[in-house]
Parts: structure tokens; sequence; C-alpha cells
């Protein structure tokens, strides 16, 4: 399984030296071309802080909360999350499970 963090300079550091592949957005053309970069990727889950959510233009939102593969999980600061796992399980598998 490929795992991607996607986030800010100092969040990557810390997922690097557990082994988790990241993507740094510090500046308006990392943004840019965030979308081509996962392409070459191929992740399989891509995980991304809660902060660069806000900053994604419309396109890259639309990836992040209706792709299928990769897999987009928000890593929220403070807790709360836009989407439940529930949520995004029946996206993954196309069921809901009770």
């Amino acid at each position: 399984m490929n795992i991607i963090f996607v986030g800010p300079k100092i969040l990557c550091e810390a997922f690097k030296i557990s082994g988790v592949g990241t993507l740094s957005l510090e500046s308006k053309d990392d943004y840019d071309v965030l979308l081509d970069k996962l392409t070459e990727k191929k992740p399989s889950l891509v995980v991304y802080d809660s902060s660069i959510y806000k900053k994604l233009d419309a396109k890259q939102k639309k990836l992040f909360d209706s792709s299928v593969s990769p897999v987009f999980i928000e890593l929220s600061q403070n807790g709360s999350s836009n989407i439940s796992l529930k949520d995004l399980v029946r996206n993954a598998i196309g069921i809901e499970i009770k």
C-alpha cells in the first residue's frame, strides 16, 4: 500500500521519519501541481492536513471529496473532520457497513 501525506513542510518531516511518502505544500505553485504529483506517485491512500483543504481549488476539492482510488483522509488538528470514517468506507467499497 502506497501512502502519501500532503501538508505543510513541518508535518511532512514527521511523516517522512515514519516511512510515509510526503508532498509538502508551501507555495501557490505547490498547490497548482498537486494533482500532477499525486498522479505520478499513484498512492492508494492520501492523508492530508485539514489546513490545506481550505487552500485547494474547486477541482482539487472535488477529487479529495469524491475519489475512491486513492482514498483521501483528513488529518484534523482539533479532532473534527468533514467526513466520517463510515462515509469513507461507503465511498471506497460502495456499500454501507452497519
